[in-house]
């Protein structure tokens, strides 16, 4: 099933009125005719639109223009991200509408670690901008299935949820600072930084979320958090969603922030799921929960089974663990003895163990004027 609009003349948008909007963006970033079809349907084509051109802006002062021109002319616009929505919100059923497609402002200004803040601009890719963060040895936390495709501008226009919301929250609490262009082709320069900033209006919040009706967003200013060191994952078979929700009360409870997140789905009966830990499709649990948790601390990692097991009487439980580095014996005595460099060092003998008696012979010598009992002279 696919949603068609009525038929329609193929552009109501005078020529004179297309050759203005191209001298914008320049030729080779105009598109018209077939070259728009990629723009013009989602993924699953159950959405197929039309308009009367498609405009690949590279700047803040493109979009801006071809904002002023659209409100001088009264030209409808839809903006666009990756094209991944599924609503059908990217696609334009308006024969004289202007597509704004945001694909080439995909430069990540600024990023830094100290700040734990990322400028980028609206056309970057979602995991462009984890992997620039994780090179810094920070977290972008929003993830998502179209995290490969979705882009920037996009996520915050529909305010996206993602697998980590319930431990860092939407893309709405994600930012910092917006750059916006508003509908009359007036620019607003609010890439703030600061985390603490309580001064006048917070403009913010109006335009993500509102799919580009009030303005188009161009760049934003993304929070960091630090990088997590080690995560596992815990595949928990329950009985009913009552009881996973308990669970997850009990956790952020125990463990607060390591919990990102819980996903149900009905457990799978044996015959089928052989992929399946055998702790979990072996019982009769009609619910299966994934919950993640994650730790930012170095030298440990969260523990499900101690949290939890004590306090919840589970059905079943299987953990799957990150790998962690193994180091050797002789590796973590050099770790101890520069943490304490007042531990005397006993070298290791030939067969790798310890030595014994090295600091002196502690039999004592016949010399030293006690007395020796009779039996043993």
């Amino acid at each position: 099933m696919s949603f068609r609009p009525p038929a329609a003349p193929q552009s109501s948008l005078p020529a004179a009125t297309v050759e203005r909007f191209r001298s914008i963006v320049g030729e080779k970033y105009a598109l018209t005719g077939d070259a728009m079809a990629p723009f013009l349907h989602e993924q699953r084509d159950l959405y197929q639109g039309r308009a009367a051109l498609v405009l690949k802006p590279g700047s803040t002062e493109e979009v801006a223009a071809i904002l002023k021109l659209a409100n001088e002319t009264k030209t409808p616009i839809v903006p666009q991200g990756g094209n991944t929505g599924l609503v059908g919100a990217q696609i334009s059923f308006d024969a004289g509408a202007v597509v704004v497609s945001m694909v080439r402002m995909n430069k990540i200004r600024e990023v830094s670690g100290p700040g734990n803040y990322m400028i980028c601009e609206a056309g970057v890719v979602l995991q462009n901008a984890q992997d620039e963060a994780a090179r810094h040895d920070r977290l972008f936390p929003l993830s998502l299935g179209a995290e490969g495709t979705c882009v920037i501008g996009g996520n915050l226009g529909s305010n996206a949820g993602g697998t980590g919301a319930m431990a860092y929250g939407v893309a709405r609490d994600l930012v910092l600072g917006l750059e916006v262009v508003l509908a009359d082709g007036r620019v607003w320069h609010g890439l703030r930084k600061l985390k603490k900033d309580n001064t006048g209006y917070d403009l913010r919040h109006i335009f993500i979320g509102a799919e580009g009706t009030l303005g188009i967003i161009t760049a934003a200013v993304l929070k960091l958090f630090p990088k997590p060191r080690a995560v596992e994952t815990a595949f928990v078979g329950l009985n009913s969603p009552e009881d996973a929700l308990a669970l997850l009360n009990l956790l952020q409870s125990r463990a607060g922030n390591a919990v990102t997140g819980v996903a149900m789905t009905a457990a799978v009966p044996a015959s089928t799921a052989s992929d399946r830990p055998a702790a979990i499709h072996a019982g009769a649990a009609r619910i299966l929960a994934i919950i993640p948790l994650r730790s930012c601390r170095r030298r440990s990692r969260p523990r499900f089974s101690s949290a939890v097991r004590p306090l919840w009487p589970l059905r079943a439980c299987t953990m799957k663990t990150a790998p962690r580095r193994r180091t050797s014996r002789r590796c973590r005595r050099r770790r101890s003895a520069r943490a304490s460099p007042r531990r005397r060092k006993i070298p290791p003998a030939e067969n790798g163990r310890r030595r014994r008696g090295t600091r002196r012979d502690r039999t004592p010598p016949a010399s030293a004027g006690r007395s020796v009992p009779a039996a043993a002279a």
